[in-house]
């Protein structure tokens, strides 16, 4: 099967998680769930398979910032640049076609000879500075880490049974035992 679920960057402790008994799922599959959990106002960090122009516009209309990694073959139209330095740009784009057409902002970072790029639908410079925006998304890393220790150190890699049912218990069970873990550190 396939598990996503939303974690609070501060705490690292899941708000919702859903499970999808077909081992062939995307990330893709979760999205409509995600979009009606996450309330206005809130700051979504995702990664790359989660990218969905159709999507990222749902999370504007319902006023949700969020920002993601851009992809390495990204088609847009330059628009503006903002800050642009030999190792750090900050510019507004367009991306999209038709009904999914949107403008977001396109931060890139040069990492030693590469380039990172990330995604955001907050165009206010002031209200999300760059810099600030680059340190969130590097805060992902955090959540990464908080599944890698609940499925490698809390065995959560492998079920103990297929039924649907088993597997949500278990996986709850993991994540509060992972919470106490974490309460007590």
């Amino acid at each position: 099967g396939k598990m996503t679920a939303l974690l609070h960057l501060g705490s690292q402790l899941p708000d919702k998680i859903w499970f999808d008994s077909q081992a062939t799922s995307h990330d893709q599959t979760f999205w409509g769930q995600i979009v009606q959990q996450v309330k206005s106002g809130s700051l979504l960090l995702f990664d790359l398979g989660y990218t969905n122009f159709a999507r990222f516009r749902e999370l504007t209309e319902k006023e949700i910032t969020f920002i993601t990694r851009a992809k390495s073959n990204l088609k847009y139209e330059f628009v503006l640049s903002l800050t642009k330095t030999p190792a750090f740009r900050d510019s507004l784009i367009w991306i999209g076609v038709d009904d999914d057409r949107q403008q977001f902002r396109l931060i890139e970072v040069l990492y030693g000879n590469k380039w990172r790029r990330y995604l955001t639908n907050e165009l206010d410079a002031e209200r999300l500075p760059a810099r600030q925006l680059v340190s969130l998304y590097s805060r992902r890393w955090s959540i990464e880490r908080a599944y890698a220790s609940v499925k490698r150190l809390l065995g959560l890699a492998y079920f103990w049974s297929g039924s649907q049912n088993s597997v949500e218990l278990q996986l709850w069970a993991t994540w509060i035992a992972y919470s106490v873990l974490i309460d007590l550190s």
